[in-house]
């Protein structure tokens, strides 16, 4: 009997018309870090809860910050000197006394200018990227887990938390590939309750376990448990 209740909690089991299935998130998330650097903050108080808005983990972006004044203190600089260096061949082109090889030096000294100032711009968006990226939030998402500590160092690709969409559950029961066109057909009951419910998705490819079935997926909008062992029935 334990193993019977078992494989009903692992998979669908079909009776006639009559499958078995666990409500489940329609999303999971395992995020991955997408830089390196040391965590200095890590609110482990928000684990197992629903997080409409907030930051979970810092990575420290002290070098990045002061690069980044730093960077925009020598651009505005170099702005300047750019606008000081037209003006001055403004002016060449305005007087007879400069020769060809004078504006055309200074055009040189203007166009290099000008790619200096589009680099580090770059440099600049990388930077304001790069601490957006240290700083961890997450938006209407259950929780699961936070998979580092204050004081480690993570590797760009490194986990940093698992969670779920809660927004929508899903169901997922295996039909007889030579019945399918008809299940679609059919109303929806769970636990012995009608619905509205239809079948969201099936799959095109047989299921390796259940050899001679289609896995089909059942949308439920917001559902007031997840986990919770279903009875489906098509009728």
């Amino acid at each position: 009997m334990n193993k019977l209740l078992s494989f009903l909690l692992l998979s669908s089991l079909a009776f006639g018309q009559e499958f078995y299935s666990t409500v489940n998130p329609i999303k999971s998330f395992a995020v991955k870090s997408a830089v390196s650097g040391e965590v200095v903050s890590v609110d482990k108080s928000l684990e197992k809860k629903f997080v409409n808005s907030a930051r979970i983990i810092q990575l420290d972006n002290a070098l990045d910050s002061v690069n980044l004044e730093q960077t925009k203190i020598k651009l505005a600089n170099l702005k300047e000197v750019y606008a000081i260096e037209s003006g001055i061949l403004d002016s060449y082109n305005k007087v007879s006394s400069k020769t060809k090889i004078d504006k055309d030096a200074q055009q040189i000294k203007i166009l290099n200018m000008s790619s200096s100032i589009a680099d580090m711009e770059m440099q600049v968006a990388n930077l304001k990227n790069n601490i957006a990226k240290k700083s961890i939030k997450i938006n209407k998402i259950y929780l699961s887990s936070i998979e580092v500590e204050v004081g480690d160092f993570v590797n760009a690709g490194g986990l940093l938390y698992k969670g779920f969409d809660l927004s929508s559950g899903k169901l997922e029961v295996f039909l007889p590939i030579n019945e399918i066109e008809s299940f679609k057909k059919k109303t929806i009951y769970l636990d012995g309750v009608k619905t509205n419910l239809k079948i969201s998705k099936i799959s095109k490819v047989a299921d390796e376990k259940n050899i001679s079935s289609y896995k089909a997926e059942i949308l439920v909008k917001n559902p007031k448990t997840f986990s919770k062992l279903v009875k489906v029935e098509f009728k």
